[in-house]
């Protein structure tokens, strides 16, 4: 495996301890590794029903579900992470990492999300800083990628104050699946109309120095 896989696994096994610190104003803000409490499953059973309209997916979501997704599809799974976002040990949101490819030595950012109840202004700015910093130089990525819907005008406005810049528009198309629906590529044809698009990201390592000095953090070892 790249070293990105064994780095993660690395920090996976050394399980749900503080990772990574960050300043905010008087507060206590702490990265940790995802665990399957009852907690963390409800909390991002939750989410995810209230963000479904900014997934490319949508399916029967559940408790059960989610924590088997959390075991299988993060924990045991060599190509993510997630970290659970804690306020004076409130968990607050997350913040992961997937699709590492290896020919361009690149990872993609996944699953930035908040508490939609729980507003600290600035916030998750200063997250995404401090965690791409770490993409960049704890995993030794020489690029980091990222998918979100066009209409996400929040999102990607946070994500421009980081250095993000667009380099695709890509049209969609939602189908059915087994238990849901999908956003998938299309091809435009005639007088078809995509019913909505992805806009595909990209950050280098420079773009994102030139936005951080704002940012205080520190990465604990492991």
């Amino acid at each position: 495996m790249a070293f990105y896989h064994d780095e993660l696994m690395r920090i996976k096994k050394a399980g749900n301890v503080d990772f990574m610190k960050i300043t905010y104003e008087d507060k206590q803000v702490v990265l940790k590794t995802i665990e399957d409490s009852d907690e963390t499953v409800h909390l991002l059973t939750k989410w995810r029903r209230h963000y479904e309209n900014w997934f490319g997916t949508t399916f029967r979501i559940s408790e059960e579900r989610t924590k088997k997704w959390i075991n299988n599809g993060i924990i045991n799974n060599p190509d993510r992470s997630l970290f659970m976002i804690y306020v004076n040990g409130k968990k607050f949101g997350c913040i992961g990492t997937i699709r590492f490819v290896e020919e361009e030595n690149s990872g993609a950012l996944d699953a930035m999300i908040r508490d939609p109840e729980i507003e600290h202004k600035g916030l998750m700015l200063l997250v995404e800083k401090a965690f791409l910093k770490w993409m960049f130089d704890g995993l030794k990525l020489s690029k980091i990628t990222g998918y979100l819907f066009s209409d996400n005008v929040r999102m990607m406005d946070l994500h421009k104050k980081c250095g993000w810049t667009k380099i695709e528009k890509i049209p969609l198309k939602k189908i059915q699946t087994k238990d849901g629906t999908e956003w998938v590529r299309m091809k435009i044809e005639g007088k078809t109309k995509p019913e909505r698009y992805f806009d595909s990201i990209k950050l280098t390592r420079i773009n994102l120095l030139e936005n951080m000095n704002d940012v205080e953090f520190q990465v604990l070892k492991l």
